[in-house]
């Protein structure tokens, strides 16, 4: 089967089952759109939240309330 009749075929099967075509595009186009439109949102949070002049991840050797063995790592928290 060569690339011509392939390209053929899928042509043809496009042109006969429209109506799945246009359903199947519309969906790929709503669902990278709603993931774009997240990301989007999610920057813009993080933007705004940063300059209140809060840190999103607060970053500290010595944190308060840990023990003794653990204190000398560094230990990762949300500073919210």
């Amino acid at each position: 089967m060569t690339i011509a009749e392939s390209l053929r075929i899928a042509l043809n099967s496009l042109i006969s089952n429209r109506l799945r075509a246009f359903l199947t595009m519309l969906g790929i186009i709503v669902g990278i759109a709603a993931v774009i439109e997240c990301i989007s949102v999610g920057r813009i949070k993080f933007q705004r939240y940063c300059k209140i002049g809060n840190s999103p991840i607060q970053i500290s050797q010595n944190y308060p309330g840990l023990p003794a063995e653990i204190k000398g790592n560094f230990v990762f928290g949300i500073g919210l």
